[in-house]
């Protein structure tokens, strides 16, 4: 058992290592703050980024599915989403 916890630590010392060295160095904060922003995209107009994810939560028989019915249904059609939203 001791050999073993022996290889355990030795095991994640070197994942350790090897992660310190992928890691990209720090850059100071006025050069990043250089960078200038990109505009987002959206999915749905101000709401859903591209390539953002959203989590839809209600109680039962709340209207979810329909909800998401409706949402695929404007993306594929090319119209508003619920008459309010590109």
């Amino acid at each position: 058992m001791e050999i073993e916890a022996e290889a355990r630590r030795r095991f994640k010392a070197t994942q350790a290592q090897q992660l310190c060295q992928q890691a990209t160095p720090p850059i100071p904060l006025t050069e990043f703050l250089a960078v200038p922003d990109t505009d987002a995209q959206y999915r749905i107009s101000e709401r859903l980024p591209t390539a953002g994810c959203a989590l839809l939560t209600a109680q039962c028989k709340a209207g979810k599915t329909s909800m998401v019915d409706n949402l695929v249904k404007a993306l594929a059609d090319s119209r508003l989403f619920l008459n309010q939203f590109a």
